[in-house]
């Protein structure tokens, strides 16, 4: 679940402010983050009503880099999260069909102004 809800948080709350100390190194504590997200009363609206014509590049980036992460990979698997939680694999559904729509929308975008100029 922890690893689901992370990837919603790179979509939604990208630069968390949660931090902590790892060794010497100060990382995300995207688990704390994560907790502030489900937190937020509104949370189901802000999916519903997500700005994914104008997501950000660096989103995508992070998202694919995290998707690629053979350390996450195995808790991402959509059979696990099913299992471990419907809720859960519905967030993850959801970060999927944003990252999967970037792509096809950064196909289409040119298409559908070439189109607005013809007519």
């Amino acid at each position: 679940m922890q690893a689901t809800l992370k990837a919603v948080c790179l979509v939604l709350y990208p630069n968390p402010a949660e931090k902590k100390k790892d060794g010497l190194k100060t990382v995300v504590d995207w688990w704390a983050a994560s907790k502030k997200l489900l937190g937020r009363p509104t949370l189901l609206e802000e999916m519903q009503k997500f700005d994914k014509e104008n997501m950000e590049e660096s989103v995508i980036k992070a998202l694919g880099q995290y998707f690629a992460d053979p350390e996450a990979k195995p808790d991402i698997e959509e059979d696990k999260v099913k299992n471990a939680s419907t809720p859960c694999h519905s967030m993850l559904l959801w970060v999927r069909a944003m990252y999967d729509f970037y792509f096809v929308n950064k196909k289409v975008k040119p298409k559908k102004a070439a189109l607005n100029e013809a007519t």
